[in-house]
């Protein structure tokens, strides 16, 4: 799982932890002794690998052994400008799946963020909601549900006699 010590990939870890996978995350230096303590009952089945950018770094010794890969790690928006977010968030995908084909890794889920669609306080942005200083939510949900035919849900479920886990939509 990449960016585990993000807001998501610390719940998609403690998902499949609690579901019995062993798991390993990465997470930028900085961070790697907050997410051991933060899953420190997980120590015989959880272990981090440092990765302080996942659109340059080396992934070969976070992607040893491992089935699947769950890439949640993504900039944050509003940190850089959109460009730039934009490009780090394409290259760092890329370079895992790149990475996680090259170590033979046939299961690859990628997460986005709704910073990835718009600005949800542009005003070139075409919607009938009217923008305050209050709230954009309804418009974030209104931009969102154009996606939402086009997206699935990928759940992972243990085999019935333990193993790999296996994806389904639903």
């Amino acid at each position: 799982v990449t960016g585990a010590s993000g807001f998501l990939g610390s719940y998609v870890v403690y998902d499949a932890l609690e579901a019995g996978y062993r798991v390993r995350g990465t997470s930028r230096s900085g961070k790697v002794a907050l997410v051991k303590q933060g899953f420190a009952k997980y120590q015989d089945r959880f272990e981090v690998t440092p990765v302080d950018d996942v659109a340059t770094s080396d992934l070969t010794e976070a992607l040893k052994g491992v089935e699947a890969v769950i890439h949640v790690a993504s900039p944050l928006a509003g940190v850089a400008d959109a460009k730039t977010t934009l490009d780090t968030a394409i290259n760092g995908a890329l370079n895992v799946f790149r990475q996680a084909e090259k170590a033979g890794i046939k299961k690859f889920v990628v997460t986005s963020s709704f910073a990835a669609l718009a600005s949800p306080l542009d005003p070139r942005i075409v919607s009938d909601y009217e923008f305050t200083e209050k709230s954009s939510f309804g418009s974030i949900t209104r931009q969102l549900s154009m996606y939402s035919d086009r997206s699935c849900d990928v759940r992972l479920e243990p085999n019935q006699g333990g193993g790999s886990p296996q994806t389904r939509r639903s």
